[in-house]
């Protein structure tokens, strides 16, 4: 401790050191305008005095320290105040006057305008394809706008003009083109129309003169006719006869059949012993079986008043009705 050590109560020395015990300074003005003592120290210290190495102040002023600070870049650098520290305002560009440019002036490395003119930027653009190209506008930069095709002339075409790769006109005729058809089928083949193109429409059978057949001609793959003779063919004959069949051919030589007629079998019956005829079956054939007598009207009368049906009276005679 340069100035010794504190003593405690009972006037022992302890480990803590005297603070510093600094003279009275006394100044007085002096005719530059700063107060001195009488050792001639200026007393006016804006920025306050010095300590010695005893931390006791001196008539020594502190000198100016500029603030620390943490600015922005300023490529052109700093403005300073009046005590003449940086301040964090950026330096101003020099003025310059320079000629007219139509898209402004070139700028430096410290951001500031130079007299030089700034070159034509067009504007990038996304537009269209144009197989011919673009037009410009009045700078010179390009437009979506695509580039008309070249006027030719050109003779008349009945189906029109071909196109080129830029999607331009050419003198050159388009080919004929015959649409598509879905057509029933036509076995002769199909009709064509004024331009060539095959129509939905059947071509007719070529018309032939051919003698006379009696079963008509027979036809070729296409359906048409052809002047050969069809063959005769005899229709299939079947014959259900219950009771036997006659066969006989008819002027074309085709066979036909008859059914023979029902025949009532012969029977040899006793005619003496039915004076009243034979009763005939539900074939009309005669059986040997004796009709019965018919009765005296008188008799039928009330019976046939209400029916219409065969009844018998008795054993010996019957009423039709």
């Amino acid at each position: 401790c340069p100035n010794g050590f504190l003593t405690d109560s009972l006037g022992c020395k302890t480990c803590t050191c005297k603070p510093p015990v600094c003279p009275v300074v006394k100044c007085s003005p002096s005719s530059h305008g700063y107060f001195n003592d009488s050792k001639g120290c200026q007393i006016s210290c804006p920025y306050g005095y010095l300590n010695d190495s005893k931390g006791c102040q001196t008539c020594q002023c502190k000198p100016f320290v500029c603030p620390k600070l943490s600015c922005a870049a300023c490529p052109n650098g700093y403005l300073n105040d009046k005590r003449g520290c940086q301040t964090c305002t950026c330096k101003p560009c020099p003025f310059v006057k320079c000629p007219a440019c139509p898209y402004g002036f070139l700028i430096d490395s410290k951001g500031c305008q130079t007299c030089q003119c700034k070159p034509l930027v067009c504007p990038k653009l996304s537009c269209a394809a144009c197989s011919n190209g673009y037009l410009n506008d009045t700078r010179g930069c390009q437009t979506c706008t695509c580039k008309p095709c070249p006027f030719v002339k050109c003779t008349p075409c009945h189906y029109g003009f071909l196109i080129d790769s830029k999607g331009c006109q050419t003198c050159q005729c388009k080919p004929l083109v015959c649409p598509k058809l879905s057509c029933a089928a036509c076995p002769n083949g199909y009709l064509n129309d004024t331009r060539g193109c095959q129509t939905c429409n059947c071509k007719p059978c070529p018309l032939l003169k051919c003698p006379l057949c009696p079963f008509g001609y027979t036809t070729n793959p296409t359906g048409c006719q052809t002047c050969q003779c069809k063959p005769l063919v005899c229709p299939p004959t079947l014959c259900f006869c219950p009771y036997g069949t006659d066969w006989t051919t008819d002027i074309l030589g085709c066979a036909r059949c008859t059914c023979k007629p029902f025949q009532c079998p012969h029977l040899n019956c006793p005619i003496d012993k039915c004076h009243t005829g034979f009763e005939i079956d539900d074939k009309g054939c005669q059986t040997c079986q004796c009709k019965k007598p018919e009765c005296l009207d008188s008799q039928c009368k009330d019976v046939c008043k209400n029916s219409n049906k065969v009844h018998e009276i008795s054993e010996t005679c019957h009423c039709d009705c």
